[in-house]
């Protein structure tokens, strides 16, 4: 039979654990319990998921590039309903025809950090690295 870790073998311990668990939940709003906790494949498969965003968007910036010239834009906008910042990256072009083109590098969750010059530079770092 598992050992509970000390703190829980409590009721004390228990209740405790479960009302932080609703305060997360309070403030987060609903998530995947898969989102929260590592198990032992967690650190391959956030390797290939970044690998695969990564040659998505090595293929998404071969037509800018041949165009030889592309204009990269950075918005940071906070959600009303929950709250949350968000940081967005969007390319444009204009294509041998004349016709602007745009393509979404990303879209992330700031986080509750303050929107300064570093914390900016940080999240445009994160998109294009």
């Amino acid at each position: 039979m598992p050992v509970l870790p000390s703190p829980l073998r409590t009721p004390m311990g228990l209740v405790n654990l479960l009302q932080q668990l609703v305060n997360i939940a309070g403030k987060h709003g609903r998530f995947g319990v898969k989102d929260v906790l590592y198990g032992r494949n967690a650190i391959s498969s956030f390797c290939k998921e970044r690998a695969a965003e990564n040659k998505c968007l090595r293929l998404a910036l071969v037509e800018p590039q041949e165009a030889e010239s592309a204009s990269l834009t950075v918005d940071i906008w906070t959600d009303d309903y929950m709250h949350m910042s968000y940081s967005d990256a969007h390319v444009f072009w204009i294509d041998p025809a004349f016709e602007m083109k745009h393509h979404v590098l990303a879209v992330r969750n700031f986080g509750t950090e303050r929107h300064t010059a570093e914390n900016i530079a940080k999240a445009v770092q994160d998109i294009l690295i």
